[in-house]
């Protein structure tokens, strides 16, 4: 039987893990493929995307920083802190809408 901090461990570093393969997949393909990909996970994230701060997730796409994310989330009426598994239907949406429209 596994301890419980040792079983703690092994999902935080299967939730790491998932996140940087994400990160990769991002860096890796076009802007466009890009957006769309994280527009997906924002619409229906995995189990160990829940957690993520919405910014976080918008900044790992290319040319998002900080100031494009807040305005993202502006536009959706929330907080770039908040977490993607508090996120509304609707929210999700105007995010996803935000990323499919954005040009750069």
């Amino acid at each position: 039987m596994i301890s419980q901090p040792l079983q703690a461990l092994s999902v935080a570093n299967e939730v790491k893990q998932s996140r940087c393969a994400l990160k990769r997949e991002v860096k890796a393909s076009d802007p466009a493929a890009a957006r769309r990909h994280v527009a997906d996970v924002i619409l229906d994230p995995p189990h160990w995307a829940g957690n993520w701060q919405l910014a976080d997730v918008l900044c790992i796409l290319p040319r998002f920083g900080t100031t494009r994310a807040a305005s993202i989330c502006h536009q959706a009426h929330t907080s770039t802190t908040r977490r993607l598994c508090d996120l509304t239907d609707r929210q999700r949406t105007v995010i996803a809408l935000a990323l499919s429209n954005s040009t750069n």
